[in-house]
């Protein structure tokens, strides 16, 4: 099936709406930081979902400077159900963008990872024209002795507060950028 663009709108959902949308079809299963959260419509139906959320200040100031920490976003999660058309993915991306450009005019940088250990390598980002910028690599997470897997920010780097476990390599997440706006917004 081919994706026809016409039957396809983007517009705000509310949290809950997301969070159910991604429980159910994003491998993570939950949502990250959400401040800002956009679904996917063909006709009238929910048939996916993206979110956009705050990531830490250090973490913002490392992308341009301290300048733009408050305008950098970072696109968290991005589903659709799987009967969607291919290609939506690009369209629903680029339609979030316009909708952040035209509604949110302190946002002019988005930010998102590509997690190798799920095989992604942004493919998806790289069509949408966002910038690949590097690979993190380094971190680590507890591993719980039960096979949940907990970042250690969760505890504030605390390993008295984990659970019975240890700690393993996270696996390489590939960094991507992309700037909102005309050519001007994004020389500046």
């Amino acid at each position: 099936v081919s994706f026809d663009a016409s039957s396809f709108s983007v517009a705000p959902i509310t949290y809950q709406q997301a969070k159910g949308l991604i429980a159910e079809n994003h491998y993570i299963g939950k949502l990250g930081s959400t401040s800002v959260s956009l679904g996917l419509f063909e006709a009238s139906d929910l048939v996916g979902a993206i979110c956009f959320g705050t990531i830490p200040s250090n973490n913002a100031k490392s992308i341009c400077g301290p300048e733009y920490a408050t305008a950098v976003l970072e696109l968290t999660r991005l589903a659709l159900f799987e009967r969607v058309p291919a290609n939506a993915e690009s369209w629903f991306i680029a339609h979030a963008l316009k909708w952040l450009e035209a509604n949110r005019a302190d946002v002019k940088i988005i930010l998102s990872y590509a997690d190798s250990s799920v095989r992604h390598v942004g493919t998806i980002y790289q069509a949408t024209n966002f910038l690949y910028t590097g690979s993190s690599g380094g971190d680590v997470s507890w591993l719980c002795d039960d096979g949940r897997k907990i970042h250690p920010r969760t505890t504030g780097w605390d390993q008295s507060l984990l659970p019975p476990g240890r700690w393993v390599p996270s696996p390489k997440k590939f960094r991507y950028v992309i700037f909102l706006g005309g050519p001007r917004t994004r020389k500046a």
